[in-house]
């Protein structure tokens, strides 16, 4: 839903200020999704043009691009947080923690462990 020029308000990410480098934009670059077409709201880029934002009534799109020309969609999940938090979990390659194993704390031991997918 657009509030105004200056900030759209995307299903699962909130109010997002446009004037913080956001980009417009009339169509993904692949040319998957047109605004005002298929329910499209609004489509924005991140301002380094690596991901696209498209924008329906209920739901929104994350379009992460690729320098091999294969982008891939993804749905932007609601964020909750359940509390107490127990861990976070910080992915710095760019791949996807639900596919990998990675480092955690193990408090008991009081030390980094891998954890691997079993474990988690």
């Amino acid at each position: 839903m657009v509030e105004n020029k200056d900030v759209l308000n995307l299903p699962g990410l909130g109010k997002i200020l446009m004037n913080n480098g956001m980009k417009r934009l009339v169509a993904t670059s692949d040319g998957t999704f047109h605004v005002g077409k298929d329910d499209v709201q609004s489509i924005i880029s991140t301002g380094d043009g690596k991901v696209e934002f498209v924008s329906f009534p209920e739901k929104t799109l994350a379009c992460v691009l690729s320098a091999m020309g294969y982008p891939a969609y993804y749905p932007v999940l609601d964020v909750e947080i359940k509390k107490p938090v127990k861990a976070v979990l910080m992915d710095l390659d760019g791949t996807s923690v639900k596919s990998e194993g990675f480092w955690g704390v193990d408090h008991s031991a009081k030390h980094l462990k891998p954890f691997g997918k079993s474990e988690v």
